[in-house]
């Protein structure tokens, strides 16, 4: 693992760890299909395995949304160090005809401590813009974002981010709805509404490396390695989720462990298929970090 960032006097916050959190939250930040609103709750003409089979089957259609997400991340390899990143806040995504999403977390906690100002983050398919102002006094610059080259997250330390970052397929928000293809033992809960829409509840477990197996042949190769940076490639997840009439998931609850990782994130769309514009900061806002600079910041 990369080193260490003091913050807030002598307790210091683990840079890969910040990275990852961001990543995984990339990758958690699923279950919206197509469709819009519905007033009704999903038929009960199919199986509940079926449902899932459906949602799973319909997130290809999503083009941009938004949602608000919650998520907690420890690690647990000793290789990683003693970990626990929590992060709050509200996401969005744009899918087609461009990769292109917004993070913006009022609540983003590492190692025990709080970074003041909280964070956001842009990512494109090359670049990845930080908004944080412990990192900017530590690279000693007044400019209003970071820019970090996929090519230098990647070179920067044993957990190869720049992967996360640059397999657009595996960030978007459909990979880990497609997940939900390879579920087992799913069943119905109940029915409910998620912000005024009737959905019905289900839960259910499943393999990863199962489910990244059933990925589309388009997706399944870069999530694949994705995932296997991340360590989950070997894990399984227990999931919740609640579908409305259109098969889009309108709330998601997932816990995903690994023999690396544990991650519980909570995530609920806003948005479906509705504009979103998210643009890349001006070159004059932007100081770009190198790879060594990256790496020297992080010991």
């Amino acid at each position: 693992m990369g080193g260490l960032l003091t913050a807030s006097g002598s307790k210091r916050v683990s840079v890969t760890a910040l990275g990852a959190v961001l990543a995984l939250a990339a990758l958690a930040a699923a279950g919206c299909s197509k469709g819009t609103s519905s007033n009704a709750a999903v038929p009960q003409s199919r199986t509940p395995a079926q449902e899932i089979q459906l949602a799973a089957s319909t997130a290809e259609t999503v083009n941009s949304f938004t949602a608000t997400l919650s998520l907690v991340l420890n690690t647990k390899a000793a290789s990683l160090g003693a970990e626990s990143v929590t992060v709050a806040g509200t996401m969005s995504e744009e899918v087609h005809p461009s990769r292109l999403s917004e993070f913006t977390f009022s609540t983003l906690k590492a190692a025990g401590v709080s970074l003041p100002g909280g964070l956001s983050e842009i990512t494109t398919p090359t670049e990845v813009y930080v908004q944080q102002s412990e990192l900017s006094m530590l690279l000693h610059t007044d400019k209003q974002w970071l820019g970090l080259p996929v090519s230098a997250l990647s070179s920067s330390s044993g957990f190869n981010l720049g992967s996360l970052f640059s397999q657009s397929d595996t960030s978007s928000p459909l990979t880990m709805t497609q997940l939900l293809a390879g579920a087992t033992g799913v069943r119905k809960v109940g029915t409910g509404t998620v912000d005024g829409v009737p959905v019905t509840e289900y839960t259910g477990t499943y393999s990863l490396a199962t489910s990244l197996g059933k990925l589309p042949a388009s997706v399944r190769n870069s999530a694949s390695s994705a995932f296997k940076q991340a360590g989950l490639d070997s894990g399984t997840a227990s999931f919740t989720v609640w579908i409305d009439a259109q098969n889009i998931v309108r709330k998601d609850t997932t816990v995903l462990t690994s023999s690396t990782f544990s991650e519980n994130v909570t995530f609920t769309v806003t948005g479906v298929n509705q504009p979103v514009t998210i643009t890349a900061p001006p070159a004059s806002q932007v100081f770009t970090v190198t790879a060594a600079e990256l790496s020297s910041a992080a010991t």
